[in-house]
């Protein structure tokens, strides 16, 4: 089977994980998800109907409903969150990297870590600060669905670890140019 056109490539990329109570046994377990600081997000199928346009961005990206992911992308994911893997969602009818419990091994849907306040929509500086957030120096391939975010934007620059040449250097909240 040939491999899909990514929709999302990047040279490097970030595991995020944090915790959550699995729904179904009740014990905390870890789950992580991918995000991207410069990256490049194909945008349309090129003229020839075979190719996607490659639009460069500079904001941080957080990666969800990950449909496909190359090999050493995976392995990258796996290293730092080996319950992450290609797994088949009921609820989504579609398979996506997702995260599965540590002790039951049951699926934690990709959109209920998202929701507010779940882990990765964190709705105040100290609930993103407790995400552990580890980069890889491998390049990322993958077709996902990928959202820019204010919190993440601010997680990676109260690290040092990204800042968007694009992101104003005011103090949060200042008006004006």
């Amino acid at each position: 089977m040939d491999e899909p056109i990514p929709t999302v490539v990047a040279d490097r990329f970030a595991v995020l994980t944090g915790e959550v109570v699995c729904f179904k046994c009740a014990a905390k377990t870890p789950v992580a998800a991918l995000a991207v600081g410069e990256h490049r997000e194909g945008m349309e199928l090129g003229e020839d109907g075979m190719d996607l346009v490659f639009e460069r961005c500079f904001e941080p990206a957080l990666l969800g409903n990950i449909t496909w992911i190359d090999p050493d992308t995976l392995r990258a994911v796996k290293a730092v969150a080996p319950w992450m893997d290609l797994m088949a969602s009921a609820t989504a009818g579609e398979v996506y990297l997702g995260n599965s419990c540590t002790h039951c091994g049951v699926l934690q849907g990709d959109w209920f870590l998202r929701e507010p306040e779940a882990p990765f929509f964190p709705m105040t500086d100290e609930a993103a600060d407790l995400l552990v957030v580890v980069w890889q120096d491998v390049q990322l391939q993958a077709v996902a669905d990928y959202g820019m975010s204010s919190w993440l934007d601010d997680l990676l620059e109260r690290r040092g670890e990204y800042v968007s040449p694009l992101r104003s250097k005011r103090p949060r909240g200042a008006k004006g140019a």
